[in-house]
């Protein structure tokens, strides 16, 4: 390919690549609706006495996880509420949490669930 032949980096088709990140943004969402899940599942388990210390490790993990992959992704709000819950699940592990923050640490789940399931709310 010649000099006036060349192509510049950005006249590659781009239809493919953006197939690709949507097909990955797609499956980051279903990820990270399963940990939505995981993270409802233990905090139902901590009102009830019933988390043991792994499983506040096993949650404080899925927060974070959840954290870093909405942030990855545009969604700082859901970021942002999964960091509170990760700081929950950490200092609240092994323990019988304040009736308060187990109220709080569920308004923040719903409220990052609600975000994420709206195709809309990109934070960026």
């Amino acid at each position: 390919m010649s000099e006036t032949e060349s192509r510049s980096p950005e006249s590659g088709p781009k239809e493919p690549i953006s197939r690709l990140l949507a097909t990955i943004a797609g499956q980051a969402r279903r990820t990270n609706q399963v940990r939505i899940e995981q993270l409802r599942a233990a905090l139902e388990r901590a009102g009830e006495h019933g988390l043991d210390r792994a499983g506040w490790g096993v949650a404080e993990r899925t927060a974070h996880q959840l954290a870093g992959s909405a942030g990855t992704f545009g969604f700082a709000g859901v970021s942002e509420r999964a960091r509170q819950l990760e700081h929950f699940f950490a200092d609240t592990a092994g323990t019988t949490p304040d009736p308060e923050r187990l109220t709080a640490a569920r308004v923040a789940l719903e409220e990052a669930s609600a975000q994420l399931a709206d195709d809309l709310q990109l934070d960026y």
